[in-house]
C-alpha cells in the first residue's frame, strides 16, 4: 500500500531529525492552490488549510511532513455552456524539502517542493465520486512568519 510507504519515509525522516538533536517544529499553514490536471481546459484555484511538522537539515534547508485539506474546493463548470458545476475536495499527506532564500528574524521567504499522496471527491448535483488516491508532486513558494508563545 501506496500510504505505509510514505508513512515509512516520514517515519525515518524524523528518526534522523532526532539522532542530530535537531529543533522540530510544528505550524498550520494556508495559501492560495491552483489546479493542474491533466485534459483540463480551464484553471481553478482552491484555498487549502493544513498543518506541518518538520526539522532543520542545514541552516537554511529544512525537511518535514505535511497534511493539508481544501477548505475551499476547485470549482469547474461540467461542460463549456452547462450550468452543472463540479468541485473538487482533495486531501494529501506529504513530505517536502523547503529553502529559506532569504533569512530575515520574523519573516523568512522559501520555496519548497515534495512528494505526497493525494486523495478526494469529485461533488456535484448529479452525485459523488471519490477518486483512487496517487502519490504525486507538489511545488511552493511562501513567507514563514515565527510568531512565539
Amino acid at each position: 500500500m501506496r500510504i505505509s510507504k510514505i508513512v515509512i519515509v516520514l517515519a525515518a525522516i524524523f528518526l534522523m531529525a532526532g539522532l542530530s538533536q535537531a529543533q522540530i517544529y510544528l505550524g498550520v499553514q494556508g495559501g492560495l492552490g491552483f489546479s493542474s490536471f491533466e485534459d483540463q481546459d480551464q484553471g481553478a484555484t482552491g484555498i487549502p488549510l493544513g498543518a506541518t511538522i518538520g526539522t532543520d537539515l542545514l541552516p537554511i534547508i529544512d525537511v518535514g511532513a505535511e497534511a493539508m485539506f481544501l477548505v475551499s474546493p476547485y470549482t469547474f463548470d461540467a461542460e463549456e455552456g452547462s450550468d452543472l458545476e463540479v468541485k473538487f475536495h482533495q486531501t494529501f499527506y506529504g513530505a517536502y524539502v523547503r529553502w529559506y532564500v532569504l533569512p530575515l528574524p520574523a519573516i523568512t521567504p522559501y520555496v519548497k517542493g515534495g512528494v505526497a499522496y493525494y486523495t478526494g471527491k469529485w461533488k456535484s448535483d448529479e452525485g459523488d465520486i471519490d477518486l483512487k488516491g496517487t502519490v504525486g508532486f507538489n511545488i511552493g513558494a511562501g513567507v514563514d512568519f515565527l510568531m512565539g508563545l
